[in-house]
């Protein structure tokens, strides 16, 4: 079964970004094949129009100063994992024990931070930050290898990613509100018709075949926007209670 998500709780820019992905995800595993092609294009068709209403005559939402923000925390990650694997052969063995536990944490969040798209990064930078400043056996390691400015270097280009591309959000949001939250509905009850269409089929199917691959990839996306919304204010949120109410 595919995993529940309360859409409702995606800002517009994050709405648009993980249905396009779940487009993705099953455009690139047969939809004819699977027999989802009607709801597909359905659901596409209207994420299209979200994205038209929500990209303004302003330009495009990535600026080149969200793109440079999140280059240097990219490099910040990047250095900080090149640091931890040579540390792990270091040849005292209270450094490379450190590097051991900090390397497999962060095994945790994937082999590549850097590559996972912007709001899956920034969750998963914002969860290995707080696993290696409140963990004390971490935050021990992290003192042993004096990996501290890195780490507060990491914690600065994310946070000023993170405020950069949501003020970037909320200003394009301005234009056409009320068109964006009425497409956000029908899109929303479009997704449950194509997910629920996908779970009968990998159920008749036990799973097999596109059907299993499909469920495992789009549950893997959902785990990480799952991760940003309980990591973030309800109070924050672009929710609305005249969407309908997310399913199971």
């Amino acid at each position: 079964m595919i995993k529940g998500i309360d859409l409702r709780l995606l800002r517009n820019a994050e709405f648009i970004q993980f249905s396009k992905a779940v487009l993705n995800i099953i455009a690139a595993n047969d939809p004819s094949g699977m027999q989802v092609i009607a709801q597909h294009q359905t659901f596409e068709k209207v994420v299209s129009a979200i994205s038209d209403l929500f990209v303004t005559a302003q330009g495009s939402a990535i600026t080149a100063a969200v793109e440079a923000a999140d280059k240097r925390r990219d490099t910040a990650i990047s250095g900080i994992s090149l640091l931890v694997n040579a540390m792990m052969y270091h040849y005292d063995h209270n450094m490379s024990w450190s590097a051991e536990m900090l390397n497999e944490n962060l095994a945790l969040y994937g082999t590549g931070i850097a590559r996972q798209n912007y709001m899956a990064e920034t969750a998963s930078i914002s969860n290995l930050i707080d696993d290696w400043t409140q963990k004390p056996q971490l935050n021990a390691a992290v003192n042993q290898l004096s990996l501290g400015g890195w780490l507060a270097e990491l914690k600065t280009a994310n946070t000023e990613f993170d405020n950069l591309y949501m003020n970037r959000t909320r200003e394009l949001a301005v234009a056409n509100p009320d068109n964006i939250r009425e497409k956000r509905i029908e899109a929303i009850t479009a997704y449950y018709v194509l997910r629920d269409r996908l779970d009968a089929y990998h159920t008749i199917s036990s799973g097999a075949g596109l059907w299993g691959k499909t469920h495992n990839e789009i549950n893997a996306l959902i785990d990480q926007y799952n991760v940003l919304i309980l990591g973030r204010s309800s109070s924050t949120d672009e929710a609305t209670s005249s969407e309908p109410a997310p399913q199971a």
